[in-house]
């Protein structure tokens, strides 16, 4: 079927749904990469990716939220009248989850490898040193585990 026949958000759904798939798989394939070519090292920092896989990987994730957006979007506007409540809080809880991980992960990018404070990149950094879990950490699993489990609730 000719793709302009289709209804915007339906059109917008699908190309959301297909660029996110398509970073994920970037995102995996660069992690396996990483592991595959490194495992000695992988074992040595916890799974914690070396450069410039790491750069990468930060940039799928904030490459992620605009099409995440699209999605919930079109799930809104696709959505029965009756079902409108819960898609909408589906979108505001995404909504959420976005803004807690684009912050995290632009902190990442470009504060944290730009630093030369030990105090910021112990504070900020996701996995500071002496295995000790971070803020941001803290931030981005309450984006990921909890908005967006609220949102993937909602939207079902």
């Amino acid at each position: 079927m000719n793709d302009s026949l289709i209804q915007p958000d339906r059109r917008i759904g699908k190309w959301a749904a297909i660029a996110i798939l398509i970073i994920a798989f970037a995102y995996i394939f660069t992690g396996a990469v990483w592991l595959v070519s490194n495992i000695d090292e992988a074992r040595a920092l916890n799974l914690s990716p070396s450069e410039p896989y790491l750069t990468i990987m930060e940039i799928l994730m904030l490459l992620l939220n605009p099409p995440l957006i699209a999605l919930f979007a079109a799930i809104y506007g696709y959505a029965t009248l009756e079902k409108k409540p819960y898609a909408l809080a589906s979108l505001a809880f995404v909504l959420v989850m976005v803004a807690l991980t684009s912050f995290v992960h632009f902190i990442q990018l470009f504060v944290v490898r730009r630093t030369t404070s030990t105090t910021v990149v112990e504070v900020l950094k996701f996995d500071s040193p002496g295995g000790h879990l971070s803020a941001t950490f803290a931030a981005d699993m309450l984006a990921w585990d909890f908005f967006f489990g609220f949102a993937m609730l909602f939207a079902a």
